[in-house]
């Protein structure tokens, strides 16, 4: 019976015609694990068929594998990327190897910024700004691929509506326990470099509000739509790095802009703050969008320890729909009729304190006295 349960658990795990690859990533001089990696497979030039992240002893796995030609690309926030050589995999094979990879530094503590740069096509046509770029994209791909499953949060949830000078005019919290997933409703990045990131629903409930999600800036279309600038740090963090992107001139649909800051001593994305500029006439400037915040576990794995995302409200006057529409702060809005600013909406994540299953400590937010009565987006 135990031959026979051992053999069928193998075909369960190999089935016939599947693939598995998977692996060990270990620094080359230390021999230690490389945890909190990102491990992207490759095929042809450059094409990402899969991404994986390490795990605390430098294990990935692509259950799903193709058979054929591939490469592997190590990522890991403030060292240089590597490629392995090429190599094959059968049908119905499952690979299981150890990839050696050298610690080379990437070195972001000597880049200086004191203005802002012209916004360029790609961050290719500067090497600072494409330093910033490669290890911004880092940290959004490893929170993407890290298996969240593995560790518990707990996280403060607010809801609440703002007057259009920011007064809170209703509030609601509580708190919710689970997987710490990507918090930003997201569409297709070719659908959204085509439709825009605001979109019509319908005539009744108006417009949908996308973010980006990891996805996007991995893609070719994100990079395709926006131009980049370097940033000055902020007065109030002299420590951090800024990478800004933009639309192009002659998009013709909403896009986003906005800021990755960077941590200068570890390479490490802190924060994502978006903007959807210029929607309406009625919307003050900069004032839709979002932000989120990112930190890194002791195990290497990155998690997203808050979010804040901000759209506006509408007050809509429906009874001058096929009217010219008047001078001054309104404006058709799909539609609806003519409108003006009634106030915000805004959701907030807070994530409180970040376990393992055994129950240990990860990670925990450092107390405050009270909630802020408005949001700053900042």
């Amino acid at each position: 019976m135990w031959r026979s349960a051992l053999i069928l658990l193998l075909l369960r795990t190999v089935p016939a015609g599947a693939q598995v690859l998977r692996g060990t990533v270990t620094e080359e001089i230390s021999g230690q694990p490389v945890a909190g990696g990102l491990v992207q497979l490759l095929a042809g030039p450059d094409t990402v068929l899969g991404i994986a992240a390490t795990t605390e002893r430098g294990r990935f796995e692509f259950p799903a594998a193709r058979a054929g030609q591939f490469r592997l690309r190590v990522l890991r926030i403030g060292f240089r990327a590597w490629d392995s050589g090429s190599f094959s995999l059968a049908p119905g094979q499952a690979l299981d190897t150890t990839f050696i990879v050298p610690s080379v530094p990437v070195v972001l503590a000597d880049i200086t910024v004191e203005a802002e740069s012209p916004c360029r096509s790609s961050p290719a046509e500067d090497r600072r700004m494409a330093l910033l770029w490669d290890e911004a994209r880092k940290t959004i791909g490893l929170s993407d691929a890290a298996r969240m499953e593995s560790v518990e949060f707990r996280t403060l949830l607010i809801s609440r509506t703002v007057d259009p000078a920011n007064r809170v005019r209703e509030q609601h919290s509580r708190t919710t326990i689970g997987a710490g997933r990507w918090p930003v409703t997201s569409q297709a990045p070719d659908s959204l470099a085509t439709l825009g990131y605001i979109q019509p629903d319908d005539t009744l409930t108006g417009p949908i509000y996308f973010g980006p999600d990891a996805a996007v800036f991995f893609s070719d279309g994100f990079l395709r739509s926006h131009c980049f600038r370097l940033r000055p740090p902020p007065k109030r963090d002299p420590g951090l790095l800024g990478l800004g992107f933009e639309p192009v001139k002659g998009r013709r649909v909403i896009d986003i802009s906005g800021v990755l800051w960077l941590n200068r001593a570890t390479g490490a994305l802190v924060r994502l703050e978006y903007r959807y500029p210029a929607i309406w006439d009625w919307v003050p400037r900069d004032g839709a969008g979002g932000s989120l915040s990112f930190a890194r576990l002791s195990s290497g794995q990155i998690v997203i320890t808050g979010w804040k995302i901000r759209a506006p409200v509408a007050q809509v006057d429906r009874s001058v729909v096929g009217r010219a529409v008047p001078s001054g702060d309104t404006r058709r809005f799909f539609g609806l009729g003519t409108v003006r600013l009634h106030g915000y909406r805004e959701e907030v994540g807070e994530v409180q304190e970040i376990r393992n299953p055994n129950g240990r400590l990860l990670w925990r937010r450092e107390p405050r006295t009270r909630l802020p009565d408005k949001s700053t987006l900042r």
